[in-house]
């Protein structure tokens, strides 16, 4: 019995198709033309150019592979989903990847997307893409995050407040979220700002780890310890795990004190 014939499709702007990983190269370079273009895309292996499936042989390494491929290649680095996809009988891998840094670079070389083409990119958009990456205003912490005014942390928001008060920092009164996330330029139309998210949210955002060491020489270490969270609830873990760290000398002269 002849087996199905899938097909995905036509390519498309942010959709690229890749026979086998023998064109990872290729791939990697489609990456950064779609990111530079879209900030978003997909990638297949195991289908033609016409869109059908003629599947991938993956192996242990394969996805391993592919991702080493994004990581050494492809800058600023991104973090893909790398995964395996199956129709009928026949498995490939789909690469979906995002990112807001542009301009990307694959192999030292800007490209963008114009069709399913991957066109060098010219030196005014590139020294363009630059000069908006580095203005604060399209700056990481700029950007509107998937956080809400409801997912602050309360207690972490309101130490703050009182801290800011005492030392000078804000002088306005009021306490609702809202009001001081704008006073303070930290959301947009209620949506916390990457900014807003790192200093005031429970999130994995923020990682911080800790460790204490047996000797001078970072080589054998006693305890290690790590959270996430909220950048200044992490301030206050460090501050504590410093003091819980300290082994004080003691030395006992016969007195009750």
């Amino acid at each position: 019995m002849e087996e199905k014939a899938f097909s995905l499709g036509e390519e498309t702007e942010q959709i690229e198709f890749k026979k086998s990983t023998g064109e990872l190269k290729e791939a990697v370079i489609s990456m950064a033309a779609i990111l530079n273009k879209h900030q978003s895309g997909k990638l297949y292996f195991g289908v033609k150019n016409n869109g059908t499936v003629v599947g991938q042989e993956i192996n242990d390494t394969t996805l391993r592979t592919i991702s080493q491929a994004i990581g050494n290649h492809l800058r600023p680095t991104v973090y893909p989903d790398i995964k395996k996809q199956r129709y009928g009988d026949r498995t490939v891998v789909l690469v979906e990847f995002s990112g807001t840094r542009q301009p990307y670079l694959a192999y030292n070389i800007p490209r963008i997307r114009v069709a399913d083409e991957d066109l060098v990119m010219e030196q005014p958009v590139y020294e363009e893409m630059l000069r908006k990456r580095d203005s604060v205003s399209y700056s990481w912490e700029s950007q509107k995050s998937k956080y809400g005014i409801a997912d602050i942390d309360q207690n972490v928001f309101k130490s703050y407040l009182k801290k800011a008060r005492k030392v000078g920092r804000i002088s306005f009164d009021n306490e609702e979220p809202t009001e001081v996330m704008t006073k303070l330029g930290l959301s947009d139309d209620g949506q916390l700002l990457n900014a807003g998210a790192a200093l005031f949210v429970d999130c994995g955002i923020n990682e911080l780890q800790m460790a204490k060491f047996a000797l001078d020489e970072r080589l054998t270490f006693t305890d290690i310890r790590r959270f996430t969270g909220s950048i200044l609830d992490l301030a206050d873990k460090a501050v504590q795990y410093i003091i819980d760290a300290m082994d004080w000398r003691v030395e006992f002269d016969g007195s009750l004190e």
